[in-house]
């Protein structure tokens, strides 16, 4: 198989003609590239037969940028800000160097580097607003630049006035018992946080586009608190949407396409910005159903999906608000809709470390009724065609994983758990699991949201990072649900007990733990009476 040479939309990084780039990548190339990285990251590169070495001897220098070895890709990223600029200034702006410094934002917006962050997000201002003043130079940027400036509107209670919207429930107070791990001697804090009203948004003339972010008028359309483009990191939106003007301009850099790839006339958003995770399309996005059966007019309107959803979602779906008409929608493309309706989201959960995590526990009891109700009415949920088992380890892959898991499950094997992955269940599987479950065990995770299925006298345990104590939000389903919820903490290497109240950055929060498994046999000692 042949690789054709890549035909480069810009020019050469160097900006060097004749053979100057050849000399420069014959003579690095054996030093710098890691074949099996290489072969690894780029199928099409493996796929031809050409050595690595050679290819990169002659095309180090062109579009489109590939790193030659997992250093030199730490490297790219890190000097993107700086290139990106050197190149702008020299008149010879590239895509791919654009895309590495979105990707530097993003990943600095995750650290508490806030000087490295800031001066990526100061050059991303600088180069972005300068291109939409050359629009020739934006034109031979395949994929949009950096994005055209927009202001950014909040829609809903309260909300832009072009942009009506029905109030299907006021905003309250939710007060709550933080949660703490298990050998803490303090009786809990209570804390009170304003929970979110309920309403409907009409956007005429909206493009759906992104990770389920909205644009109409020229303007950025806010309609989930926790998206806030004002926040230092939204998760998925973050890709599309970069936040590098002051705070009090309320502006952003939004890169939409140019056209859309599909046009419809009256539709119901129902994804959102965190496209198939289980968490948010469970608790977030499908109790919208809530309201839009509350709102007459929104009976039989199609509903925008995302298409990364898992068939247990798409189950969920089916059987929360059945006979609906789905738009499923891939990220990154573009969805016009002539009338836009917007339900909102029930939660306020950042993913900034601005905001403290007492503050995110908010929910609503009457939307989760709803929900739950729902989905154990069903006829495919009430039946009893299984028997699960009533204590369950819940096992986790992904973030915020315990590196002595091993030794975990054996501890719960031993008091007679049962190690069950949910992913490998069917959503009905997974509810009816959660409502028979006598005590319900894991690292946190989404998996936990089932809790709203489980039934009044069910024990929660939840492992987690001991920067994650304090997260509410499970606890807050359990205190739906009627659960006694515990979290047990497990140990990291430079934490401290005063960092528990401090929420970290989400390199921080995110990463691995590891549990103390003679603290675990202790606690399930002393508690397994009560497991009836």
């Amino acid at each position: 198989m042949r690789l054709d040479r890549p035909q480069p939309s810009g020019v050469a990084v160097s900006g060097l003609t004749g053979r100057l780039p050849g000399l420069v990548g014959r003579a690095l190339a054996p030093i710098l590239v890691d074949r099996d990285h290489v072969i690894g990251r780029y199928p099409d590169i493996a796929a031809s037969g050409i050595d690595p070495v050679s290819f990169f001897a002659e095309h180090w220098h062109q579009e489109p940028l590939r790193s030659p070895s997992p250093a030199a890709e730490r490297a790219i990223f890190a000097l993107s800000p700086l290139v990106v600029l050197a190149l702008h200034l020299a008149s010879r702006d590239r895509q791919d160097w654009l895309d590495c410094l979105r990707k530097r934002i993003i990943d600095l917006s995750c650290t508490d580097r806030n000087m490295q962050h800031g001066l990526a997000l100061r050059i991303a201002r600088f180069v972005g607003e300068r291109l939409q003043r050359a629009p020739a130079r934006m034109k031979g940027l395949h994929g949009g630049g950096l994005g055209r400036t927009m202001p950014v509107l909040n829609v809903g209670q309260g909300g832009a006035p072009n942009f009506p919207a029905q109030v299907v429930e006021t905003a309250g107070t939710y007060t709550f018992r933080e949660p703490q791990d298990i050998d803490e001697a303090r009786e809990p804090v209570t804390r009170r946080v304003e929970r979110p009203a309920l309403w409907c948004a009409t956007v005429p003339d909206a493009s759906v586009f992104g990770f389920f972010q909205v644009a109409s008028g020229g303007s950025l359309i806010r309609y989930e608190p926790a998206a806030d483009p004002m926040y230092r990191f939204v998760a998925r939106q973050a890709e599309f949407v970069i936040h590098c003007y002051p705070k009090r301009r309320r502006a952003v850099l939004a890169r939409i396409p140019a056209v859309p790839d599909a046009t419809v006339d009256e539709a119901v958003l129902l994804g959102g910005r965190c496209g198939a995770n289980y968490y948010h399309f469970l608790i977030e996005y499908l109790t919208r159903g809530r309201i839009i059966e509350e709102i007459p007019q929104l009976d039989g309107l199609p509903l925008i999906v995302s298409e990364e959803m898992f068939p247990q979602e798409y189950d969920a779906l089916r059987i929360a608000l059945p006979g609906r008409t789905l738009i499923p929608r891939a990220h990154a493309s573009r969805l016009d809709v002539r009338q836009l309706h917007i339900p909102s989201i029930m939660t306020d959960l950042p993913d900034s470390a601005e905001v403290p995590l007492w503050k995110v526990a908010a929910v609503n009891q009457g939307s989760l009724k709803w929900l739950r109700e729902r989905i154990l009415a069903h006829p495919e949920v009430q039946e009893s065609q299984e028997k699960f088992p009533a204590r369950l380890f819940l096992s986790r892959t992904g973030a915020r994983n315990i590196t002595n898991a091993p030794e975990v499950e054996q501890v719960f094997t031993d008091f007679g758990f049962s190690i069950i992955d949910t992913a490998a269940y069917s959503f009905t599987d997974q509810a009816k699991i959660f409502a028979s479950a006598t005590v319900i065990a894991g690292a946190m995770g989404a998996a936990f949201s089932n809790l709203i299925f489980a039934k009044p006298s069910a024990h929660a345990y939840v492992l987690a990072s001991p920067h994650l104590v304090r997260f509410p939000i499970f606890a807050s389903l359990a205190t739906f649900a009627g659960c006694d919820y515990q979290v047990i903490a497990g140990y990291k290497a430079g934490f401290r007990a005063r960092m528990a109240d401090d929420r970290q950055a989400l390199s921080v929060t995110h990463s691995e733990f590891a549990v103390d498994t003679t603290k675990l046999r202790r606690v399930l000692e002393n508690a397994q009476a009560t497991w009836m």
